[in-house]
């Protein structure tokens, strides 16, 4: 995965999450264990039906490898 996903919503944050975990061969209690969460977390994530802490999101997107670019929005 090498270019960037705009993420406005929960879905394509799960999808984005999901995607990245299976490229590296991670399963959900994998991750899970890496950054010390539940599996149940990285489970409602990944279908994009839970509300996360900020810390937990930076961990998980973190041991996948990836990070968080802040940035105006284009507006128009």
């Amino acid at each position: 995965m090498t270019e960037s996903t705009e993420i406005l919503d929960r879905a394509t944050l799960g999808r984005l999450i999901r995607t990245r975990r299976r490229e590296l061969g991670l399963t959900q209690e994998e991750l899970a264990g890496f950054i010390g969460i539940g599996r149940r977390l990285v489970i409602e994530m990944e279908a994009g039906t839970r509300d996360a802490k900020i810390d937990s999101v930076l961990g998980i997107l973190g041991a996948l490898g990836l990070e968080i670019e802040i940035r105006p929005r284009r507006l128009g």
